[in-house]
């Protein structure tokens, strides 16, 4: 039996700066050793905002990908194409989530301090109806 234990937050990846960027499951670009925490059809990130962060406009990752709120409250914001128009989701209670597959880009605002667990499908899904 394989069984890895840790701490999300402790077994992060790290930026080229040293810094943790959250992802502590997914493929080799984010874990770099030999764990059973390497996956190559799904990656997961623990994010911890202070409030008033803002990520500014970024590009989607495609795929299908959900973030669920564990503590504080955040808004988010995706669209389809760089003309059109937001869609605006806020996560005010422990257990919101919003799910998104693909889009074009996202923006998110922690309103309160805050903590997410996102998932991310790395393989493709069917088409949504």
């Amino acid at each position: 039996m394989n069984v890895e234990f840790g701490n999300a937050a402790e077994c992060s990846a790290v930026n080229q700066d040293g810094t943790p960027n959250g992802w502590f499951v997914g493929s080799s670009r984010f874990i770099h050793q030999r764990s059973l925490r390497q996956c190559e059809i799904m990656e997961m990130k623990w994010s911890v905002h202070p409030r008033g962060y803002d990520s500014g406009i970024k590009p989607c990752a495609t795929g299908l990908g959900i973030s669920v709120l564990i503590e504080g409250r955040f808004w988010f914001a995706i669209r389809e194409s760089s003309t059109a128009p937001w869609q605006e989701f806020r996560l005010e209670k422990r257990g919101d989530f919003v799910v998104s597959h693909g889009g074009s880009e996202h923006h998110y605002r922690a309103i309160d301090d805050c903590t997410l667990l996102t998932v991310r499908l790395t393989l493709p899904v069917l088409d949504q109806p």
